[in-house]
């Protein structure tokens, strides 16, 4: 954002290059529109209680909570956008029916909704069109006329909250209702071609993620895996009724999109973007559903882990006392030569092993130097100290100009410092 000649404020985003992965929350929402949710919830707990009955009678062979085939909690990389919003302190949903021209103001029919929730699911308010002018409960607010003619790409309408000032807030839900223009004279669906809505740093004004409407479609369910592991055909989508006359004189159902969500994990606030469509009026309780599904899954496997935990500690305590029996057992009846044998195999073990080390000396010595060019996957520790860590926007920041040029050593040094406070030290050296 150009706030004058000489100052410009900025917002940076650090990318982490390891894919985030799903959580429960946005598992049950993709089931919420296949109608599988029930199942899926059925087969999950099914799964999870097999796994620690098998603990607990000792059936498994090895305990690996990365292998899927094994482990029942496991989620898959995310293809979502994804990033921590934590430092912007008011975020808003914007949209325009045309960022460029203003429409007539009988043409106005995209409009941003923030539903926001509390840590039980439930709906504390709704920031809309009729909140606009209005004191609400999160101190958010409704803009229904915010173009400024003084920037050449613009927003009609926004909803925005101060995330930082919460307390009660779990969830904000990010959605864009669409309104029906059939009783307005002289519309033409062209005049939405560049319909867009946006999610927007509200004091900067810069923006964080942002679509085009016209490029959202409705959300079909996802094909089925049989048990052979083969995807079963999708069911074919609901026929669009034919359009005539007498039915353009009538109000039809309209598109609801939602952008996304952002919800408090661990104390910082993770935008996740999700574009499902869907027709008003095909989910009655979607709203309330979603508040559901968010608190059970919030914490779901949080408490079962703690019981596999649990069990496996007790496995794992059962194993050693076995073997230091049989270990016991064992050491009374060895005798001098078994010990002769024991220290020349262990001298064998040596020399195999010292070999061995000078072989990988080599080979990682050889893979670091290809192509002149770093590999993160070849940095000790790198992946680990990024491993849960989401990308992160942090900023704004304020940078000078000086005769039109940057300070660059001071930009640099605010920008690392920022990295620092928000990322930790480790990450951002």
């Amino acid at each position: 954002m150009i706030e004058n000649q000489n100052r410009r404020i900025v917002n940076f985003m650090f990318l982490n290059p390891f894919p985030v992965k799903l959580n429960e929350f946005s598992n049950r929402l993709r089931k919420y529109f296949d109608g599988r949710l029930e199942k899926y919830i059925s087969d999950t707990e099914t799964r999870i209680n097999a796994y620690i009955e098998n603990i607990k009678n000792d059936e498994l062979e090895e305990l690996d909570e990365n292998d899927p085939n094994t482990y029942p909690i496991s989620y898959s990389d995310s293809s979502f956008l994804t990033f921590d919003i934590s430092s912007v302190g008011r975020i808003a949903l914007a949209a325009s029916d045309d960022p460029f021209f203003k429409l007539p103001p009988t043409h106005k029919k995209f409009f941003p909704e923030l539903v926001i929730y509390n840590s039980k699911g439930e709906i504390i308010e709704v920031i809309d069109e009729s909140k606009a002018g209005c004191e609400t409960i999160t101190k958010s607010s409704f803009d229904k006329e915010c173009r400024d003619t003084s920037l050449k790409v613009n927003d009609d309408r926004k909803a925005s909250i101060s995330l930082m000032l919460q307390k009660d807030v779990q969830m904000v839900l990010l959605v864009i209702r669409t309104k029906d223009l059939f009783d307005v004279k002289d519309v033409k669906s062209s005049q939405f071609d560049r319909a867009q809505f946006r999610l927007l740093d509200d004091e900067t004004n810069q923006t964080l993620d942002e679509a085009r409407i016209k490029d959202m479609k409705l959300t079909v369910v996802s094909p089925q895996v049989n048990e052979d592991g083969e995807e079963e055909p999708p069911a074919p989508p609901e026929p669009e009724p034919e359009e005539d006359e007498e039915e353009n004189k009538a109000r039809k159902p309209q598109n609801i999109i939602v952008m996304g969500r952002v919800a408090l994990n661990e104390g910082k606030w993770i935008y996740e973007q999700y574009h499902y469509v869907f027709k008003d009026g095909k989910y009655p309780t979607f709203f309330e559903d979603v508040g559901k599904i968010e608190f059970e899954a919030r914490d779901y496997f949080k408490e079962k882990e703690s019981i596999i935990k649990e069990e496996e500690r007790a496995l794992k305590e059962s194993r050693e006392a076995a073997a230091q029996a049989a270990a016991a057992k064992a050491a009374g009846k060895k005798t001098k030569k078994d010990k002769k044998k024991k220290d020349e195999d262990a001298k064998d073990s040596k020399d195999v092993k010292e070999t061995k080390e000078i072989r990988d000396d080599n080979d990682e010595s050889k893979d670091t130097r290809e192509d002149n060019k770093p590999d993160i996957q070849f940095m000790p520790g790198f992946k680990e100290a990024l491993q849960g860590v989401y990308s992160t926007v942090f900023g704004p920041l304020t940078f000078k100009f000086k005769d039109d040029e940057w300070d660059v050593e001071r930009a640099k040094s605010a920008i690392m410092k920022k990295m620092k406070d928000e990322l930790g030290n480790k990450v951002a050296d």
